[in-house]
């Protein structure tokens, strides 16, 4: 079953942040949400300081843009 969570955290999180980035071009996906989703799925199977400090990073900068974007 470990086997099984580490090829899930090696490939559900950057195919996540991947179809974010191009969500965030193609307005129909949720962009910058599937980016953010995959950064967290990313810390919380990695775990740690710094997976959670570039979480961290992560939502300050998407709600930076959140409020740029409706401003």
């Amino acid at each position: 079953m470990d086997g099984l969570v580490d090829e899930v955290g090696l490939i559900v999180p950057p195919l996540l942040i991947i179809v974010g980035l191009v969500g965030i071009v193609v307005p129909i996906l949720p962009g910058l949400l599937m980016v953010l989703g995959g950064v967290l799925l990313w810390a919380v199977l990695e775990g740690g300081t710094v997976p959670w400090s570039i979480f961290a990073v992560s939502v300050l900068v998407a709600v930076i843009g959140w409020v740029l974007q409706y401003t």
